[in-house]
C-alpha cells in the first residue's frame, strides 16, 4: 500500500501560463487566472465530488496541462495582479 504525504500549500500551474493555483488542503485551493489584462481570483472550498476530484488531479499532476509551480512564482502572479488592480482602479 502507497501512502502518500503531502505538505501543504502546494503549487500548480497550467501549462499556458493562464490559471496558477495555491492549494492549501485537500478540500480547499485559490485559483489566479490571467484574462487579457485582468485578473480573476477564484477560491475553491471543495464540498462536493467533482471539486475534491479536481483538486486531487492539481496535486497528482494528473494531464499533461498541470505543471509544477513554486511559491515564488505564485506569489509574483499575485503581485502582478495587484498592480494591474491598482492602475486600472
Amino acid at each position: 500500500m502507497y501512502i502518500w504525504v503531502v505538505r501543504f500549500p502546494v503549487y500548480r500551474k497550467y501549462a499556458n501560463s493562464k490559471s496558477y493555483f495555491k492549494i492549501a488542503s485537500e478540500t480547499s485551493a485559490l485559483e489566479v487566472q490571467l484574462l487579457g489584462s485582468n485578473c480573476l481570483e477564484h477560491t475553491i472550498e471543495a464540498s462536493i465530488f467533482p471539486e475534491r476530484q479536481f483538486i486531487k488531479d492539481l496535486l497528482e499532476l494528473s494531464f499533461p496541462g498541470i505543471l509544477e509551480a513554486d511559491e515564488g512564482e505564485f506569489e509574483a502572479i499575485m503581485e502582478m495582479c495587484r498592480l494591474r488592480n491598482v492602475n486600472q482602479g
